[in-house]
């Protein structure tokens, strides 16, 4: 019986956030509320773990976990989850947000304008978040929506539009929800069921590839799917070959038997209201020659693996002479454009050999990203009409399921989103100046970037501020609660970390937050940080294993190659051995 990580029941404090990952031998994982009710905002599956992301009670119930291992049979794990409510303390006057939206019922004609008001009361500053009704819960909302301060605008009103949509208002009482209801109806002419209700798929590509021994998963994003009858056929035959089956939601599973599953492969979904169908193509790739090695130590083990492969001297392969190491780079495309109101588009690129598809996944200081933050599948994300509170690390982590060898790569970038139009509030920061300085570049950094400590032991992070002579720093905590731990405190600019005896273990985020006289906005640096507890605390620092150049080292035969096996952060004390 499998068994998930953690192991449920699942006992979790409200607020808090978790993933549960199945075991790593299965290759699928789907994810449903047992009581056929869709995922609550905060509730979400990001591959094949379920995140819970600021637990609340609702969140509690069972769950459904469908497994899919290498003989394609499903197999079904019930897990348990239980969010214990905490006590908000109110401070004098504090209270829970309230909100109030007029009207939640909206019928809208297609191509209409849309803007619906809505009124908060709340004495503490807030965070509004709205997100849809789908099939796998609460999602994201729609880019076409426009989300304000105090107001949601659709500028022309789409088929796609309608809808139930549900805004969560938060501050640090606690939160109030509420719901709209949006109807749109179809333009004359157009056949109204037929258009509304006709199914649609999509792929995320439309290319793949498969080696011998591969298992492919391919799930198409079907609308409309409620009692459509999906179809799957393979160069105009429904007969599909050895290894190649087909689920009732439409997912189409590929064991690399032969080259015999190699071709095209067309899905046709249809239902009462109308019928649509998508031709993707499979492609058969022979293998190399593999040679595997393992550089392990007593905690965890780097798998190498060699491709050797003949080349021929006259022949010029782009594929096979590229470069063989992998690396992430998320970076943005115009430094010069991080201002208020613009759209920033960050780009996480990948540079190497690696087979594609690649799996992105993105999250800003630790957390999912904002709903104003499109995310595009060749890696890119766009920042619409950014906002000073839009600044912070963005983090982009990278798997590569063809080549799982590889494991996860990431990259981090670090954005300062400036006012440009608030210059003129800073005046009684300085003192009486009738005008504000011109901003200069200002950097500001945390060193180190990340801290792992123990009960009993101590860790300093040091806020580093450069481009600026005059300015003060303020340590805090990256959440509601802004105020240091009780075991950390400031001194100068360093915040000193020394967890007691009684101090749980948990992660979290320190900010250093600098004001610079002349500057309207504060500029931000994060630190992770990772307090142990219990019989971690023996444990110095975890040994994190790299091979250089890569674990994915293509060469050509009689070629020579010296290969490394290194722990970056203990050079003496860790024990490598080569098998």
């Amino acid at each position: 019986h499998p068994v998930l990580s953690p192991a449920s029941p699942l006992s979790i404090n409200e607020g808090a956030s978790q993933l549960i990952q199945p075991p790593a031998d299965y290759y699928q994982a789907i994810w449903t509320r047992a009581d056929g009710q869709p995922f609550s905002s905060g509730i979400s599956q990001h591959g094949n773990a379920l995140n819970i992301a600021g637990a609340r009670p609702e969140h509690s119930g069972t769950y459904d976990c469908e497994l899919y291992g290498v003989d394609g049979n499903p197999v079904k794990v019930s897990y348990e989850i239980h969010v214990q409510a905490s006590p908000r303390p109110h401070p004098v006057g504090g209270a829970p947000p309230r909100i109030t939206i007029r009207p939640q019922k909206i019928n809208l004609k297609e191509g209409q304008r849309m803007i619906v008001q809505y009124a908060v009361a709340s004495s503490d500053p807030i965070e509004v978040a709205w997100n849809k009704l789908t099939d796998q819960g609460y999602q994201q909302i729609p880019s076409f929506f426009t989300v304000e301060k105090d107001r949601l605008v659709l500028n022309r009103a789409t088929l796609d539009s309608a809808g139930t949509y549900e805004v969560t208002v938060r501050n640090s009482n606690g939160e109030d929800r509420q719901t709209l209801e949006i109807k749109v109806e179809p333009r004359r002419g157009r056949q109204r069921g037929q258009q509304a209700a006709a199914p649609q798929v999509t792929f995320s590509q439309d290319n793949y590839e498969i080696v011998s021994d591969q298992n492919l998963e391919i799930v198409p994003n079907i609308y409309g799917a409620t009692g459509a009858k999906i179809v799957w056929s393979k160069d105009g035959s429904t007969n599909l070959p050895d290894g190649v089956s087909a689920r009732s939601d439409g997912a189409l599973h590929i064991q690399g038997r032969s080259s015999d599953v190699g071709g095209r492969y067309t899905v046709d979904i249809s239902n009462a209201n109308g019928q649509t169908s998508k031709t993707i193509v499979i492609q058969w790739k022979e293998t190399r020659r593999r040679l595997e090695a393992v550089c392990r130590t007593d905690i965890e083990s780097t798998k190498l693996r060699l491709d050797v492969t003949r080349f021929n001297a006259q022949r010029h392969d782009d594929h096979d002479t590229s470069r063989s190491y992998i690396n992430v780079r998320f970076q943005s495309n115009d430094e010069q454009n991080h201002q208020v109101g613009r759209d920033i588009h960050l780009q996480c690129a990948v540079q190497g050999s690696a087979e594609h598809p690649y799996e992105y996944t993105f999250t800003k200081d630790g957390r999912p990203l904002e709903n104003n933050v499109e995310v595009h599948p060749n890696g890119l994300i766009i920042i619409r009409n950014a906002q000073t509170s839009d600044s912070g690390r963005y983090r982009c982590e990278v798997a590569f399921p063809r080549v799982p060898e590889l494991g996860t790569q990431e990259s981090s970038y670090d954005i300062q989103i400036s006012d440009s139009s608030a210059g003129g509030h800073e005046q009684n920061y300085q003192h009486g100046a009738e005008h504000a300085q011109q901003a200069s570049y200002v950097e500001v950094n945390a060193d180190p970037t990340e801290v792992t400590v123990g009960r009993g032991e101590k860790a300093t992070i040091t806020c580093r501020v450069k481009g600026a002579e005059e300015f003060k720093v303020t340590w805090g905590k990256y959440a509601h609660d802004t105020s240091l731990p009780t075991y950390a405190h400031q001194e100068g600019n360093t915040v000193i970390i020394a967890p007691t005896d009684d101090t749980p273990s948990e992660q979290m985020y320190l900010q250093c937050q600098v004001d610079v006289p002349g500057h309207a906005t504060p500029y931000h640096a994060y630190a992770p940080v990772n307090v142990r507890g219990g019989d971690e605390s023996t444990i110095r620092l975890k040994p994190k294993l790299l091979i250089e150049p890569s674990t994915h080292i293509r060469i050509s035969k009689g070629d020579k190659l010296h290969i490394k096996c290194l722990d970056p952060y203990e050079t003496e004390t860790t024990t490598i051995s080569w098998f």
